[in-house]
């Protein structure tokens, strides 16, 4: 299945750093697994995938072996994170879910009358974003009341990463046009970066992408550099 395969390829760039590594085919130990959507490796022995029908996994083992978590919804899980070791959380078709205890056990948050996100991106354990197709919101309490910020755009795109609460950027994965945005002020208002999408920042200042080479940005995506071509 071609998502088991994308599964093993998200798994193992995770879990290893080599690039002389071996690629090796993860047993999920499911039957019939779900498409997966997102993964995150907490450590690299303790990974969280979520996908379709509110599908949950967990290893501590790095992938030896897999338990799957109650979601407590069939839904689609889109995206998940963990801002530290113990706190994470997954939106998906549903709403918001979160963990206390390291991915063991999931609670669903309330969120209000919007409930399908795909955007999530949490600074730390109190603040996050959540995003889906035409809202975005914001958390500074964990998930205990969110604040509906209005934008200067009518479609939101569906992935997004803030470094801050202020700074942050967003893009759409599914078109071949790979705007990227950035937002100064949390996210009231948009413009185009001279840059592509995805991204991701290791913090708020250095951020990569990858376009017929590995672009580099030190400013906060005020402007890339390439650092290595192919």
């Amino acid at each position: 299945m071609i998502m088991k395969k994308l599964f093993t390829i998200f798994i193992f760039s995770l879990l290893s750093f080599s690039l002389k590594a071996q690629w090796v085919e993860l047993d999920t130990g499911m039957e019939n697994p779900p498409v997966f959507n997102d993964v995150y490796a907490i450590t690299p022995d303790i990974v969280v995938v979520v996908g379709a029908d509110g599908t949950i996994l967990k290893t501590t083992d790095g992938g030896e072996t897999w338990v799957q978590k109650d979601s407590g919804t069939t839904n689609g899980l889109n995206k998940i994170q963990f801002p530290t070791p113990e706190v994470g959380y997954i939106v998906g078709d549903s709403g918001l879910l979160k963990t206390t205890d390291g991915g063991e056990t999931w609670s669903a948050i309330e969120t209000g009358e919007i409930t399908d996100f795909s955007g999530l991106s949490c600074v730390d354990e109190d603040l996050i974003f959540i995003s889906g197709y035409t809202l975005l919101l914001k958390s500074e309490n964990g998930g205990n009341s969110f604040t509906i910020i209005n934008t200067d755009i009518d479609y939101y795109y569906p992935q997004i990463q803030f470094l801050n609460t202020e700074i942050g950027f967003t893009w759409d994965p599914s078109t071949y046009n790979f705007i990227l945005l950035k937002t100064e002020n949390g996210g009231e208002t948009w413009d185009e970066v001279n840059g592509e999408s995805p991204i991701h920042f290791l913090d708020e200042d250095v951020g990569f992408y990858y376009s017929s080479g590995l672009f580099k940005t030190i400013d906060s995506g005020e402007n890339f550099n390439i650092i290595e071509y192919g």
